[in-house]
């Protein structure tokens, strides 16, 4: 048990070894727009690497919150 860990149960992520492992995903992503790396690197991690699963992750979000917002 890592004493370290947040009381609500999301996995550890090491944002550095992911911006090594998906370097070229990442910077593909953030050339379409996306400038959060920190969430990029969530949604790769999440999508195994995939792109088009990362992007349509953060599109799904971007839209909630926007609809959060507007609703307001």
């Amino acid at each position: 048990i890592n004493e370290n860990s947040d009381s609500n149960n999301e996995p550890e992520i090491n944002f550095n070894e992911l911006k090594e492992k998906y370097t070229s995903e990442l910077e593909e992503i953030k050339n379409m727009g996306f400038d959060d790396e920190d969430e990029i690197l969530k949604a790769l991690f999440v999508s195994k690497g995939s792109v088009t699963i990362a992007i349509n992750k953060l599109i799904n979000k971007n839209w909630f919150i926007y609809y959060l917002y507007i609703k307001v």
